[in-house]
């Protein structure tokens, strides 16, 4: 949640498109959902996720090989990937902002093509994400009390509970 609020400052009616659909990308869907942020669509390789990513409130799902990519005021990756960057970096609207989550590897680095175009508008910010901002002792009580009201939906999250020898 501290990615999108702290980092990205989501404003309500904002889109925003989430790279990656494991752990850290069905929270940001609550996140997203949280902020009022509209349309909140996600991108991944693995189709089975969509719907697991809906329950959590995407309003729409797509894998690469179908996405249908529009302009997004807020990207969010959360995998690391060089191609997944690249091809989603000329997707920000004029305000645009790309939050980095996941870590490309070691030896990688990405590239950002005729950069000159991503000064239109408001200009495009990329921002490394490193713990999204968070504030324990701020934003856990803030968290539960959002919890507690009904607000932040967790239910879809906990998929199953292991002890801890397991």
């Amino acid at each position: 949640l501290g990615t999108l609020e702290q980092e990205a400052k989501v404003q309500m009616g904002e889109s925003v498109l989430i790279v990656g659909c494991g752990g850290v990308g069905l929270n940001l869907i609550l996140a997203a959902k949280l902020a009022q942020a509209w349309p909140i669509e996600v991108v991944d390789i693995n189709y089975s996720k969509i719907d697991t990513a809906k329950q959590m409130g995407a309003t729409a799902f797509y894998t690469w090989k179908d996405f249908d990519a529009l302009k997004y005021d807020v990207i969010v990756d959360t995998t690391g990937s060089v191609e997944a960057i690249e091809s989603t970096l000329p997707l920000l609207s004029e305000k645009g902002r790309m939050v980095l989550i996941g870590q490309t590897k070691k030896d990688e680095s990405f590239r950002v093509l005729a950069a000159v175009n991503h000064f239109h508008g408001e200009g495009h910010r990329i921002i490394w994400s490193q713990g999204g901002g968070f504030k324990p002792s701020q934003m856990i009580p803030r968290y539960l009390n959002l919890w507690r009201s009904g607000a932040l939906d967790l239910s879809g999250i906990v998929s199953h509970r292991l002890p801890l020898s397991e």
